[in-house]
């Protein structure tokens, strides 16, 4: 016998629940569906039907990245070197922080190898 979650009997007291646990645990939806009681199907179905309770989640997304870029602006003043390392190369590559370089070549590039590396022509050195 399968077991069934009952269907929601106050679905706004449910989102409003929802709201304050997606705050409590930095938009983990498992978690707040977790707090709440409801399932992960449930949650999804509210986001997809209701406007405002996709705009609260959707601000809340908004809100988390600007929590997690503070902490990375705090570690970049403490000195990390990791810290520093990732936002040079995010958002440093206009002036040169990047490890790689990316190339684009439109028309034709024809390029001998020989003599790049400094190997004679195959006529050049003809063997009696």
């Amino acid at each position: 016998m399968v077991m069934r979650k009952r269907k929601s009997k106050n679905p706004e007291l449910h989102k409003k629940q929802l709201i304050e646990a997606m705050k409590k645990f930095h938009g983990i939806v498992t978690k707040a569906c977790e707090a709440v009681g409801i399932s992960k199907n449930q949650f999804y179905l509210y986001y997809r039907n209701d406007d405002a309770f996709r705009a609260e989640i959707d601000q809340m997304d908004d809100i988390n990245l600007d929590f997690v870029e503070d902490k990375l602006f705090q570690n970049i003043a403490d000195k990390d070197k990791t810290s520093i390392f990732f936002y040079l190369k995010y958002k440093g590559r206009k002036r040169g922080y990047v490890d790689s370089q990316d190339l684009n070549i439109s028309g034709g590039l024809d390029i001998n190898l020989k003599n790049m590396f400094g190997f004679e022509d195959d006529e050049d050195n003809t063997q009696e």
